[in-house]
Parts: structure tokens; C-alpha cells; sequence
């Protein structure tokens, strides 16, 4: 009785999106971002204190989804299977079980713990030196 590694995923245990709306999705947001972006340069000046407030909302953001890859990295760790049960993944992904699973998990922890301190640092010196 072995582990099945690359095991598709399904609707039972998993929520799963289309790739194609997933990928619409990602194409609009990133639109949005790119036309908010360009709507505020040019109708505000780059000494106004929203850039200070965008750049501090940048660093908070990046340090939350730091933060979020550690409880989504400790949950892999926890089920031994990446991605863990009853979480949003696309329907192209496979599921990994096993010792894989867990080392993978260790690696997102890492990772998650290394990008939300550098964003924690980058906002406390942006704070203390430019604003």
C-alpha cells in the first residue's frame, strides 16, 4: 500500500476553478492594478503624500501574503499532502502526498517567513528614513 503521487484533483476535496476563468481573472486584476496606476500618475504629483501611503500599502500588502504562505505552508506540513484538502486550486494541479508534500511545505514556510520580514523591514525603514 503506497502513496499515489500526481493524483488529479477533484471537486470532493478540493475548490476547484476553471484555468481559463482563473487566467481572465489574473488578466483583469492586473489591468486594474496597470490602469489605476497610470490614472494616479497623471493626475497626481509624485511628492503628494498618496505615494507615501501607496508605497507603505505595497509593503503591508507583500508582508500579508508572506504571512498567509506560512499558515498555508504549516497546513501542508500538517496533511502531509500539497495542496492541502478543501482549498481554492486550479484544475490543471496535481495533488502530492508524502514525504514530498511535507518537505514542500517546509520550503513555503521558509519562503513565506523570508518575503513577510524583508516587507516588514523594507516598511519599518521606509518609515523611519522617508516619510
Amino acid at each position: 500500500m503506497g502513496v499515489r503521487y500526481n493524483m488529479k484533483v477533484s471537486a470532493e476535496n478540493f475548490k476547484v476553478i476553471p484555468l481559463k476563468k482563473a487566467l481572465i481573472f489574473y488578466c483583469i486584476l492586473i489591468g486594474c492594478a496597470l490602469l489605476s496606476y497610470q490614472i494616479l500618475k497623471l493626475n497626481i504629483s509624485q511628492n503628494h503624500f498618496v505615494w507615501d501611503l501607496l508605497v507603505i500599502l505595497f509593503f503591508i500588502l507583500m508582508a500579508c501574503i508572506g504571512i498567509a504562505s506560512l499558515f498555508y505552508g504549516f497546513k501542508i506540513v500538517k496533511c502531509m499532502q500539497s495542496p492541502p484538502p478543501n482549498t481554492w486550486v486550479l484544475s490543471n494541479w496535481r495533488v502530492i502526498s508524502g514525504k514530498k508534500a511535507y518537505w514542500s511545505g517546509w520550503v513555503i514556510v521558509f519562503c513565506g517567513a523570508f518575503v513577510s520580514f524583508a516587507f516588514i523591514f523594507q516598511l519599518i525603514v521606509y518609515i523611519k528614513y522617508f516619510v
